[in-house]
């Protein structure tokens, strides 16, 4: 990526994909950005010439702008633009076919309004963003039943080759041999003797979750249209009282 200026150390894919390339995150209001980015390459400027908040892989440091210089070079190795990229070999053959890009000033005819919290109580319709600065990293839209049946793929197998599933849910491990939590571009832990797999999402608007119970077979996807809620917990009630009824 000539586009993104060498730095102090090297930075590979694998530690962008774990939050280990030492990549900032949001600065000031930059979630509240309304300024629009013609693709993922010119995305990369938000962040490009800024240092590195450690040398990568010493360090776990969560950061939506790693996922959008991960989706640059994902770009450039196919030979086309993300959002192409995503719905030629991901959301097509996943027949997700209420997910895509949130783009600005288009609005699906079955979208729900987003909220965010008011400081008095209550919710008030958050100010406009463009989420084109972080496309990989929580700029999609989607429904329960996608991101299910995105989950669903994972586990069946019939997505991607088992043994790159099993490698991006095995907790990664920082230089020092700390564990951090985190696989490949999923949460990890232990719930009651069970493994779970998860992520959580947040925008301007929403919070969401999706949970994975890999060895049971069970996912829960969550999604609310307000800013800032914390939703984990009700998937993994909702996926335990499932099983819990044999289902």
């Amino acid at each position: 990526m000539p586009e993104f200026p060498e730095k102090e150390h090297p930075i590979t894919l694998r530690h962008l994909a774990r939050h280990e390339g030492g990549i900032r995150h949001y600065r000031g209001d930059e979630a509240l950005s309304n300024r629009h980015y013609a693709g993922v390459v010119d995305a990369l400027s938000v962040f490009a010439d800024d240092p590195l908040v450690a040398e990568p892989g010493t360090t776990f440091s969560y950061s939506t702008y790693g996922f959008t210089l991960l989706s640059a070079a994902m770009e450039r190795a196919a030979g086309m633009p993300f959002l192409t990229l995503m719905e030629e070999r991901v959301l097509e053959p996943l027949g997700m076919t209420r997910t895509g890009p949130e783009v600005k000033g288009q609005l699906h005819p079955d979208q729900a309004r987003g909220y965010e919290p008011a400081p008095g109580g209550g919710a008030v319709v958050p100010p406009e963003t463009d989420l084109s600065n972080k496309w990989a990293g929580g700029g999609f839209l989607s429904t329960a039943p996608d991101l299910v049946s995105f989950a669903s793929a994972h586990m069946d197998g019939s997505f991607l080759e088992p043994a790159t599933t099993r490698l991006f849910w095995t907790p990664q491990k920082t230089l020092d041999g700390e564990e951090t939590g985190y696989g490949i571009g999923w949460n990890i832990m232990e719930r009651d003797g069970r493994r779970v797999v998860y992520h959580t999402g947040g925008a301007t608007g929403g919070s969401d979750v999706l949970v994975l119970l890999p060895d049971e077979g069970v996912a829960v996807a969550v999604l609310t249209n307000l800013s800032s809620q914390r939703p984990t917990e009700a998937a993994l009630a909702i996926a335990e009282a499932f099983l819990a009824s044999g289902g």
